[in-house]
């Protein structure tokens, strides 16, 4: 989330939804949650905050000024720069799970679906960083 401020500051606010909770409640309920996290963290007015959405995203209700903007990443500079954001913050948070998890290869391919990491999958099963719905595929 990001909040722009009359000095030309941009304030943001990148929230981390478990692996267990998106398998439990799915995909949309967690960026939701992310999201209502996200505008919480940021303390932004209801009335006068402008929520810019990528996809099809809504912000929670109370958030009635807000926009949904169907590949927003492409056509909105500050969609582009939450979505930078979000994925250098998870490459990260994926390459310290490296760190405890080795044996997956996170630092090099950040938990993408590369043919290393299913490989790895395939021999030493899902640790808990994976999220067990985006690999139903996977016997392991």
């Amino acid at each position: 989330m990001k909040q722009a401020r009359k000095d030309g500051w941009i304030r943001f606010s990148v929230s981390l939804v478990g692996a267990s909770h998106i398998d439990k409640k799915g995909i949309v309920p967690a960026i939701r949650l992310g999201l209502q996290r996200s505008l919480s963290h940021l303390k932004c007015s209801r009335k006068n905050t402008h929520v810019l959405l990528d996809g099809g995203l809504r912000a929670p209700a109370p958030y009635g000024f807000q926009s949904t903007i169907i590949k927003g990443d492409e056509k909105e500079a500050t969609i582009a720069l939450a979505s930078i954001a979000a994925k250098v913050t998870r490459d990260r948070m994926m390459m310290r799970g490296d760190k405890e998890h080795s044996e997956y290869g996170f630092a090099s391919h950040k938990g993408y679906g590369t043919k290393k990491h299913y490989e790895a999958i395939h021999k030493h099963g899902m640790c808990p960083l994976h999220r067990r719905t985006f690999l139903k595929s996977i016997s392991a």
